[in-house]
């Protein structure tokens, strides 16, 4: 089995030449209509389209969900934006769609939604919501990388679109992001983003990022990391914003090598997660989470609420590559204070979720044995430590 993130890739940044305009064209030729810029990180794209949407539409609040990775937090404080959350059904990922219009009120400068492990939002239940305010919508698609709508990629149905090819991505370069802007806020974006700077290239520690990745993708070594606390692997970690920066050329020339390889690895990641999606079928059918008509998901990992009263053994499950989803709901996460708006909801799908939702591999370095080892721990799991 091929490990997901090629050697290759691993040594692409000690290169040298400028493939950033080729990652440009490969954007543009992926996602039709759609402007790319290119950014340090996916967390840099999401606040370079918060900034955009404040510059457009004045400082009206921004819709964001309760449950998502903190990096959502980050950009928002970056942009200096004042963020309205709304709760996400802890049955299907999606938003819910009452919290979700509390939010959005009749002045909100813009929603970001969250396309949370490659599973699409249901955008068409969230238009008729969007037009009271006439918010801009911002797809988070940093987890969708392989995932599509109606046959397109996902991404291309918002105003604009965030992704990411951090490490673990289905499109990995180890580090970088880019945001999608539709023709409507091409200008904007372009005079926003013109004066950014270029990250600072750092080829060694990419190297490192890569050669790590390389290994520890390879399910046989899982356990060395999870008896290394001190790597924090799997681990949800809030960090300060900074300002916004462009791609370095390294993350650039990585892409360039993995980039043959996405339409390979999603297919494999479909399919790992089409065998344990059946198996939790068989097990717990109440816990499988649906997909949206006209949706293909992507499955960066495979969701899977646990009851919350459960709480497996963390040493082993890691050695399997599973790990707890985001701890807390953002409305607990103490930086993140300053830039919420009061409010009386409480988030009770977000609160359940970061009690109860744990993730499991998928991606394509996984193999048939790993397949049934992921399988019988989510047995022992669903019934009580029962079984095998």
């Amino acid at each position: 089995m091929r490990s997901p993130f090629p050697l290759v890739a691993a040594l692409a940044p000690l290169g040298s030449g400028d493939e950033r305009p080729t990652v440009l064209r490969q954007l543009t030729d992926e996602y039709p209509g759609r402007t790319p810029f290119l950014t340090v990180s996916g967390t840099a794209a999401l606040q370079a389209a918060l900034e955009i949407a404040k510059a457009t539409r004045g400082t009206a609040p921004v819709a964001m969900p309760a449950y998502a990775c903190f990096d959502l937090a980050t950009a928002a404080l970056g942009a200096g934006v004042r963020v309205r959350l709304y709760d996400i059904d802890p049955l299907t990922l999606q938003p819910d769609l009452d919290s979700l219009a509390r939010a959005l009120g009749d002045d909100a400068a813009a929603v970001v939604v969250v396309h949370l492990y490659g599973i699409p939002v249901d955008l068409a239940k969230i238009r008729p919501l969007v037009s009271r305010s006439a918010a801009l919508v911002i797809e988070d698609s940093a987890q969708g990388v392989g995932a599509r709508v109606h046959g397109r990629p996902l991404g291309l149905e918002g105003d604009m679109c965030v992704l990411s090819f951090g490490r673990g991505k289905g499109l990995s370069g180890g580090g970088g992001g880019a945001l999608l802007v539709s023709a409507d806020l091409r200008a904007a974006a372009t005079s926003h983003l013109a004066g950014v700077e270029m990250a600072q290239e750092h080829r060694g520690a990419l190297f490192v990022k890569g050669i790590a990745q390389w290994m520890l993708a390879r399910p046989a070594v899982y356990g060395i990391p999870s008896r290394l606390p001190f790597l924090r692997l799997g681990e949800t970690i809030y960090h300060e914003p900074s300002a916004v920066r462009g791609m370095p050329a390294s993350v650039a020339r990585t892409l360039v090598h993995t980039w043959p390889l996405r339409a390979a690895e999603t297919e494999l990641r479909v399919a790992h997660a089409r065998a344990l999606r059946a198996e939790l079928t068989a097990v717990a059918p109440d816990l499988v989470i649906p997909v949206s008509p006209g949706s293909e998901p992507g499955w960066l990992r495979l969701p899977l609420r646990l009851p919350e009263r459960r709480s497996p053994d963390r040493a082993t499950a890691a050695a399997l590559g599973i790990v707890p989803s985001y701890p807390i709901s953002l409305d607990a996460l103490e930086p993140f204070a300053a830039a919420l708006m009061p409010t009386t909801e409480r988030f009770p799908g977000a609160r359940s979720l970061a009690a109860s939702l744990w993730t499991l591999p998928t991606h394509g370095g996984l193999t048939a044995t790993d397949i049934q080892k992921l399988a019988g721990w989510m047995r022992r799991e669903l019934n009580g430590g029962l079984g095998s």
